[in-house]
Order: C-alpha cells, then sequence, then structure tokens
C-alpha cells in the first residue's frame, strides 16, 4: 500500500475522501449498507449535493472520545496475544493496485519485524443497541456483514491475508477475525471501481429502489406530476369545507390510484413539495385472542394443546401496504454538477459471490 500523508479528519483529508473508495463506502457500492446507498453517495462525491452534517451526531460524538481507549483495549489484547508490545496506528493509505481504492485505518502495526505487522484493525464504538444485537447474533448481524466488508477492503488496500473486527462498550470487547476473501475481494472492488466511473463521467448509478427517492426528469413526467401535484393539493383543500363531498372523495381516491401508477416500483417518489410515500406492509400477533382460545381448549377438553393454537402464525394480523401523501415536503435540492476530475479504469465486472 501508498501512504497518504494526511491527518484523519482535516479538511484536506475530507477533499480528497472524494476522490477515492473508502473503506467504510465499499458496503455502499454493493449495496450492502444500512445507512446510505450508492445514489446518494454518487450525489455527494459529485458535489450534486452536500453530505450532512455529522459534527453533533451523538453516535460520531461518542465513537471519536472512545476510539482512543478501544484503541488501548486492542494494543494491549495483541500485545498479549504475541507476548510483544503493539502499537496500532491511524494510517491513511491507497492501494498499490488503484490508487481510487483507499482506506483510513483505525489502527495497523508498521513494524515490520513485528508478528502483527500489517494487519488491519478496525474499531467499532457502538451504542448499546448495536452493541446487544452484535452480542446477540454475532457474524449475523447486519452491522456485523456491514462492518466486516470494510474491513474486507482494509486488507486489500494493506495487501494482507487477514483483519480485525473490535467493537468496544463500557470497558468490554469483542473480536473478530477476519480472513481475507479472494473471490469476494474482486466482485466488490471491481464494483467500487465501476462506481468511481459513475462519478467521473456524471452517470447516476442504479437507484435502490426501496431507498433512494424517485424524482421525475423528462417533460413527460414533470407534467404529470405536477398535475398530480395541483388536482390533488386541490382536492385536499377544497375536502377541509366539504369533507362529506362523494365527489371529493371519489376524486381523491382517483388521484391516489394515479400517485401508485406514477410511483412504479419506487417506495418514494418527491415532485418539488409534493411526496408520495408507499409504507410497507407489515404484521402484528394478536397474542390476546391466541390466549384465551388456547384457555378456553384446555379447560373445555383437558387435553393436550393442539399445535395449531400454539402456532402464533395463526393469529397473526396482517396490515396492507398503504400510500402516504404529502403536498408540503421539503423540496430536494437541486442538483447542479461539481464533478471531480478523477482517473478511470476500464476492469470487467465479475458476478457476486459470498464473503
Amino acid at each position: 500500500m501508498k501512504i497518504i500523508p494526511l491527518k484523519q479528519g482535516s479538511d484536506e483529508w475530507a477533499s480528497w475522501r472524494l476522490t477515492v473508495v473508502g473503506a467504510s463506502e465499499l458496503s455502499i457500492c454493493i449495496g450492502q449498507n444500512i445507512y446510505q446507498t450508492a445514489k446518494q453517495l454518487y450525489m455527494y462525491k459529485t458535489g450534486l449535493e452536500s453530505p450532512p452534517d455529522l459534527s453533533l451526531n451523538l453516535h460520531i460524538i461518542r465513537g471519536r472520545k472512545e476510539e482512543p481507549l478501544a484503541r488501548k483495549y486492542a494494543e494491549n489484547y495483541f500485545s498479549k496475544k504475541y507476548d510483544c508490545l503493539t502499537l496500532l496506528m491511524p494510517v491513511v493509505a491507497c492501494s498499490n493496485n488503484h490508487d481510487q481504492i483507499a482506506a483510513s485505518f483505525d489502527g495497523i502495526c508498521l513494524i515490520k519485524d513485528h508478528p502483527f505487522y500489517n494487519i488491519p484493525v478496525e474499531l467499532k464504538c457502538p451504542s448499546r443497541p448495536v452493541w446487544n444485537d452484535i452480542k446477540r447474533k454475532g457474524k449475523k448481524s447486519p452491522h456485523y456483514i456491514m462492518y466486516a466488508i470494510q474491513v474486507q477492503h482494509q486488507i486489500y488496500v494493506a495487501d494482507a491475508t487477514e483483519g480485525y473486527l473490535i467493537f468496544y462498550f463500557n470497558n468490554e470487547i469483542q473480536i473478530f477475525h477476519i480472513s481475507r476473501n479472494e473471490e469476494f475481494l474482486i466482485y466488490a472492488i471491481n464494483k467500487a471501481l465501476s462506481f468511481m466511473r459513475n462519478v467521473a463521467t456524471i452517470t447516476p448509478p442504479a437507484d435502490d429502489l426501496m431507498r433512494d427517492i424517485y424524482t421525475p426528469t423528462s417533460i413527460v413526467e414533470l407534467d404529470e406530476w405536477k398535475k398530480l401535484s395541483t388536482d390533488y393539493t386541490s382536492v385536499i383543500t377544497a375536502l377541509k369545507t366539504s369533507p362529506s363531498s362523494n365527489d371529493l372523495l371519489t376524486r381523491k381516491l382517483t388521484l391516489r390510484d394515479n400517485a401508485v401508477q406514477l410511483l412504479g416500483l419506487y417506495k418514494t417518489a418527491q415532485f418539488e413539495s409534493f411526496r408520495v410515500s408507499r409504507t410497507t406492509a407489515s404484521s402484528t400477533v394478536n397474542y390476546e385472542d391466541q390466549v384465551m382460545k388456547l384457555v378456553s381448549y384446555i379447560k373445555e377438553h383437558n387435553l393436550s394443546v393442539p399445535v395449531e393454537l400454539t402456532d402464533s402464525c395463526n393469529f397473526t394480523v396482517v396490515t396492507e401496504s398503504k400510500l402516504r401523501i404529502n403536498t408540503k415536503a421539503k423540496p430536494l435540492p437541486i442538483s447542479t454538477p461539481l464533478a471531480q476530475s478523477i482517473q478511470t479504469f476500464e476492469v470487467e465486472i465479475t458476478p457476486p459471490h459470498h464473503y
């Protein structure tokens, strides 16, 4: 790997990150990040949208405050493991193979003769709910999966064979050893390079239909959404004075059907301040109904309880998906290209593999 002389958190570092795919961004590029989509990351890196200000985010503040302590715990662990003083340095670097594939390591030992040399360590200082999720689900936790991808990226940048993911909470650590997965890295790094080509050519990646907001662009679509917005707002206004009007209520239902058609496969769409959202279908179990029938059966028959009365699925109440329309949503930012000058690479994309 090639060391980049930048201090993590500095303005220069933040500007440089716009020109690369960092380790925490690889999961975004392959659609495995629970917080952000590839489209959103693309908007930030091209300057089409400003990234959110996380300086006041309590989770970020906690992480920065506790990371030095987490690093000390990790250093003590590996010092005992290898019976040798281990220092983990927060280094910024890029891959020898691709300058656009980079990482800001939480910790990596750079002493060449050290048994822990060049093995990346990713430190996480999660909230209690995330910590409990990691403790309960282990490698099946969505948070573990997302951060394990980050470590695989760091392994690639460092050209290492292994790495570690360490969670720190309340003076306790949870350690995961992660081996290099070459098949996964071939797939994921190619996806990351493809993403950076999108950034360089101002070509947005495919939308995440469940999380990205659809915005009409063609003249025909804009006209359709404008008409829907105007008509629906007019009907809602009229219903305030005539709430029982059958004509208005019927018109409202017709317009909602039109909204569903324009929404297509997306969960959310927006035109100016007019937003349409499809809520996800959900289900709840009517435990009271189940228990009452169970008790009644036991008293009446004094027999063993049938399986169907102990299966909560038979008492599940399913809620259908619904449509939510907001005529006063906050307008989305106007896209103004401020593309970065980024070198592009021609790399063949391979099918995904498990990691």
